[in-house]
């Protein structure tokens, strides 16, 4: 097979030159063979993998990788995402408070268009704001209650009512509330790997094996926390909170990591259990240390 460029004599069925690389047939586009699958655009060419966003099937072409490592089709790429992922443009706390507010108010709506996956910071800076939020308005009004019980005390000690252990003591609940504060904080970030390795893991146990990796999992029990904006409410918004962050974590859950909602609920309620039942068998068991201890002394 002759070069039309160069002339040289190409073996036969050679598809490229050797001589100066010119393309002499075109290369053999992939068909797709019966039961596999196909491209939702072009019928005839087998599918890459899934879109990362919808699930739809789609070839090489039709596909595009996103900065979260994902594949997203044309489509789903151009749809706009969580304000939390465009937290450059919008600024730090907007892009919080806004996903907040719609993942409250209409979180299908909303996690329908959210890529499933993030990087660990982004899940650790959004939680860690959902808990300052949520905790920080409620312990501040105690301080200012702790405070003011201060200065009062202080006051009256001056008037001989009270006395310096009065006011000692109050500095002493001023920083138990401080140590408080950061202790909640802390424990609150430790526990969002924890229990969303413990929720990864019983996915797992559930027979999910097409489930994303366990920072989709972070970031969905990160953004489950939405509803601790309600914190901004001292005291009753820091009651209501948790009871509507486990629910929402169900529904994060099951629409990032695309799993039916009873294996949500169980992921999401598995640690609940755990720890239920660990209390409740330390009751037990300190009842029946204090039933023995009561039997020995007669």
């Amino acid at each position: 097979m002759p070069c039309p460029v160069c002339g040289f004599t190409n073996p036969a069925g050679t598809f490229k030159c050797s001589a100066c690389g010119t393309q002499l047939v075109a290369e053999p586009k992939p068909v797709a063979r019966a039961g596999d699958a196909v491209c939702a655009i072009h019928k005839d060419t087998p599918a890459l993998q899934p879109c990362g966003r919808c699930g739809t099937f789609y070839c090489v072409a039709c596909l595009e990788r996103a900065p979260d490592g994902q594949m997203y089709c044309v489509t789903c790429r151009s749809r706009s995402t969580l304000p939390w992922d465009q937290r450059e443009q919008l600024g730090l706390m907007r892009a919080w408070w806004q996903t907040s507010k719609a993942l409250m108010l209409e979180p299908t709506a909303t996690l329908q268009s959210a890529p499933r996956d993030a990087p660990v910071g982004s899940s650790l800076v959004y939680a860690l704001i959902s808990n300052l939020v949520g905790f920080m308005p409620t312990l501040a009004l105690y301080m200012v209650l702790i405070v003011g019980a201060l200065v009062f005390a202080t006051n009256e000690s001056s008037k001989g009512l009270g006395g310096p252990g009065m006011a000692l003591g109050g500095v002493g609940m001023v920083v138990a509330l401080v140590f408080y504060i950061v202790l909640a904080i802390g424990i609150q970030i430790v526990s969002l790997f924890g229990l969303a390795g413990v929720e990864h893991l019983v996915l797992h146990l559930a027979g999910e094996r097409e489930i994303g990796g366990y920072t989709a999992t972070l970031r969905a029990h990160a953004l489950g926390l939405a509803p601790f904006a309600l914190g901004l409410i001292p005291i009753c918004g820091f009651m209501v909170m948790g009871l509507w962050s486990l629910v929402l974590r169900c529904i994060t859950l099951m629409h990032l990591q695309k799993v039916s909602a009873g294996k949500a609920v169980a992921a999401v309620l598995a640690p609940v259990i755990v720890l239920c039942g660990c209390g409740g068998l330390a009751y037990v068991f300190i009842i029946a240390a204090a039933v023995s201890a009561a039997g020995l002394s007669r």
